[in-house]
């Protein structure tokens, strides 16, 4: 149960504060849980970004060298009240994040009841999927545009930096 209190103080600030009494049985929603790109991330790594908590899209314009595992879990945080433990994890072999790379959100609870969300990683401009911006991209858009060779779904979303599903 989750209790909220008001109360006016002397001075005229109102304070407001919560106790949370957790059981071991209450039970983690999948709605509970979510991710968030931090406003204090390093912003020579990630320029812009967004998560898509409906449709389980991170979308990242990312320095044009890439950004490594290390460093994209310091630039997230995972939300989930209730939660005894949190994970984030991407399962690649790979030094850079590199688009449509899958990553995995889960928590559990005291119980052990867990719950857990999957995202596709959408790197902006990374049509190769091989975690930089480089030249190989830009061959790989040309191609797509003149007919030549039909992007896969997570090649065309880093393709389409506006979001306008047009070429």
């Amino acid at each position: 149960a989750e209790y909220v209190f008001t109360r006016e103080n002397v001075k005229g600030f109102e304070i407001d504060f919560s106790v949370v009494i957790v059981d071991e049985d209450t039970a983690l929603e999948p709605e509970i849980l979510g991710l968030e790109l931090l406003a204090d991330r390093d912003t020579n790594l990630i320029k812009a970004g967004f998560v898509d908590n409906e449709q389980y899209f991170v979308y990242l314009d990312a320095h044009y060298a890439g950004i490594t595992l290390e460093q994209f879990y310091k630039a997230f945080e995972v939300n989930a009240k209730y939660a005894e433990s949190i994970g984030m994890y991407i399962s690649s072999n790979k030094e850079l994040v590199c688009n449509g790379d899958i990553l995995v959100v889960d928590a559990k609870n005291a119980a052990g009841e867990k719950v857990k969300k999957t995202y596709v990683i959408i790197i902006l401009g990374d049509t190769n999927c091989n975690g930089r911006a480089d030249a190989g991209d830009a061959v790989a858009m040309a191609a797509h545009h003149v007919g030549k060779q039909e992007l896969d779904p997570t090649s065309w979303l880093a393709f389409d930096l506006n979001r306008n599903n047009k070429q």
